[in-house]
């Protein structure tokens, strides 16, 4: 058994899938979010690398055995969905994330797959025999779980989101767990621009009071707008103990319904 799942061919689909999902997370660099890199750049140097690569294995297979080049329409049709296909991930990654996207993209593909290759190309699924003779299809069952688990997957944030909105006390604790997992994609420009979110280096810290106030917050002062910006030295927040997770990157998520509606953020 760990002979047939371990051949070379599984090998080369995990190896595929490294790859594919490992790509993306160079674009959720700092410097390449606050250069606003264009996706048209990346995807040119992704084509310009496999152009490179696919001339120096043709050359390779001619001068190892003199077989001629084949060519053939179908490679310029994949290529043409290809490069889209490139756009679209490259755009989409700064917005929502790598692991959203790649769940996404695996799922929709997946269906994809399955339907041209039973619909357009006339693929037979595979029937499974059981022992009393009885036959049935295992490929419907797996594709049905696998887009189950990669939508549960997808939405199970906005859920939660969803539920702190709708209950004031957790939008602080919400606030800290998202800025621990991804604050990166939460307020890099792109995000920022989507969400609706100021960025700004080193911006101050704004609370919400009980009174429905807002207080913002440096790191040697506290300025609430009720009292018209007096300083309250007693209140003085230390950014030693706002930044003590380190990450050196805001966090933070704006205040849905109820209250003063101010965002809730953490240097």
């Amino acid at each position: 058994f760990f002979r047939v799942a371990m051949s070379s061919c599984t090998a080369l689909a995990i190896a595929a899938g490294l790859f594919n999902g490992s790509y993306p997370i160079f674009l959720k660099r700092p410097a390449v979010l606050a250069a606003r890199v264009p996706p048209l750049f990346f995807q040119s140097a992704k084509s310009s690398c496999c152009c490179l690569l696919g001339a120096c294995l043709v050359l390779l297979r001619l001068a190892r055995s003199g077989e001629p080049f084949l060519f053939t329409w179908w490679a310029v049709a994949s290529a043409a969905a290809w490069i889209p296909a490139g756009l679209c991930t490259i755009a989409a990654v700064p917005r929502l994330g790598v692991g959203p996207v790649m769940l996404t993209s695996a799922g929709t593909g997946t269906l994809a797959s399955f339907l041209a290759g039973s619909l357009a190309l006339g693929e037979r699924l595979k029937v499974h025999t059981l022992d009393g003779g009885g036959t049935f299809l295992l490929a419907p069952a797996y594709l049905a779980g696998v887009l189950l688990g990669m939508a549960g997957l997808i939405f199970a944030p906005r859920l939660s989101l969803q539920r702190a909105r709708q209950h004031p006390s957790a939008r602080l604790v919400l606030a800290e767990e998202e800025g621990e997992a991804d604050s990166e994609a939460l307020h890099s420009p792109r995000r920022a621009d989507a969400e609706g979110l100021p960025v700004v280096p080193g911006r101050p810290m704004a609370r919400s009071d009980q009174s429905g106030g807002v207080r913002t917050a440096s790191p040697g002062s506290e300025t609430s707008s009720e009292d018209g910006g007096r300083d309250d030295p007693n209140r003085a927040l230390s950014s030693r103990g706002e930044a003590r997770h380190g990450s050196g990157y805001s966090r933070g998520v704006r205040s849905g319904g109820g209250g003063s509606g101010a965002e809730i953020a953490a240097l």
